[in-house]
């Protein structure tokens, strides 16, 4: 699933992996969504991805939302 996430990411949004450590990414992102329908799509793909960015950071969907799925960075970690 990683990887094909990062490639629709890439292709949709400009999603690029800038940098990459054990349990760590991070992308930047040339086109985030701005649609609230299409970023709420892409918050439920990333916590799909990586259940931390919610469950260790936002705190719920609407909040993914709003501070990383709109971002130039996005980051992923695994504990």
């Amino acid at each position: 699933m990683r990887s094909r996430s990062c490639r629709h990411w890439h292709d949709r949004y400009g999603a690029e992996l800038v940098a990459m450590w054990p349990g760590v990414q991070e992308l930047a992102v040339s086109r985030p969504p701005v649609d609230p329908a299409a970023a709420m799509a892409v918050a439920r793909q990333q916590y799909a991805y990586c259940p931390d960015v919610i469950s260790q950071g936002a705190g719920s969907l609407a909040d993914l939302m709003a501070i990383q799925v709109r971002a130039r960075r996005w980051f992923f970690w695994w504990d």
